[in-house]
């Protein structure tokens, strides 16, 4: 349903620490869509490719692939952060390196259904959705928070 090139924040886990950031990686990601029939809910995934070479061919790898409640409706990047949509649900992801997966750092619930995101200025989203045209999102990383 929706692909984009996005820079991907990668975090080690310290413990008691909290977590730091080791770096960040550029990756391709693709959301999909799996509709399975009238009466069973439709599911999806977000699938990272990272451009690999291989005896000389340049060729993109499968890096990660996670599982969705619903179909992935948008990507961006936002200051190194993925952001994608299931529906109305926003999540904005890291990748940990620690437990290699990806790690939500923010989840927002909102009342449109979004099927396109641009960010820009590293804390605002463009939010297009089904019902409402078009809605400017300010992202706050110290409350977790997306207003509308």
């Amino acid at each position: 349903m929706c692909a984009s090139t996005v820079s991907l924040r990668l975090q080690k886990d310290n413990g008691a620490d909290g977590q730091s950031v080791v770096g960040t990686m550029t990756v391709v990601a693709i959301g999909t869509a799996f509709p399975l029939g009238e009466d069973i809910t439709c599911r999806g995934r977000l699938i990272l490719l990272r451009p690999s070479t291989r005896s000389g061919s340049k060729a993109l790898s499968v890096f990660h692939i996670e599982n969705c409640k619903g179909p992935v409706t948008a990507l961006t990047s936002l200051d190194n952060y993925l952001v994608s949509t299931v529906g109305s649900v926003v999540k904005m992801y890291t990748y940990d390196v620690t437990r290699d997966r990806l790690a939500t750092a923010l989840l927002s619930h909102g009342s449109n259904f979004v099927h396109r995101l641009l960010g820009f200025k590293e804390k605002f989203l463009i939010v297009g959705d089904l019902f409402q045209s078009v809605a400017l999102a300010h992202v706050s990383m110290v409350n977790h928070a997306v207003s509308y």
